[in-house]
């Protein structure tokens, strides 16, 4: 087992609106359960890059576990769930709201030569917001060749 926890302290200065400042927290747990197995589990709590322009704040927690394990020498497969609870406040124009988004991973890759590799992963994501207007729900599949160099 490993683990990092962090914590402390942020401060955003906005243009024509002030300064603010919030709490950070982080942590990830690492446990190596076999020479080809890996789980992951993370959690980060403070203030997001807000993606919405009128609101000044965007505090968020996120947490996910992550899955690893190689089949093979050349064949591996991932999973993954994460969930993010977000809460946007601070708008001179629009109410202030929450929301919870969820995250499932799953794919697999196959390592063609030592530095390049084909992936297939799928995502499902779904978001349930205070504002109807961005809720979703998104299915992707892709495929893909990687290179390392």
């Amino acid at each position: 087992w490993t683990g990092s926890l962090r914590g402390g302290a942020e401060w955003r200065e906005y243009d024509n609106r002030g300064r603010k400042t919030a709490p950070y927290f982080e942590f990830a747990l690492n446990h190596q359960a076999s020479d080809r197995t890996f789980f992951r589990w993370y959690g980060r709590w403070g203030n997001d890059a807000n993606e919405l322009g009128t609101y000044t704040e965007h505090l968020a927690f996120r947490t996910g576990f992550t899955a690893n394990h190689r089949f093979t020498k050349d064949f591996s497969g991932n999973a993954g769930v994460h969930y993010v609870h977000s809460e946007f406040s601070g708008s001179p124009i629009s109410q202030d709201y929450d929301e919870d988004l969820l995250a499932l991973s799953l794919g697999v890759n196959y390592q063609i030569w030592r530095n390049v590799g084909l992936g297939a992963p799928y995502y499902y994501t779904t978001i349930d917001s205070g504002n109807p207007f961005r809720e979703y729900d998104r299915h992707r599949f892709t495929i893909g060749v990687n290179a390392t160099f």
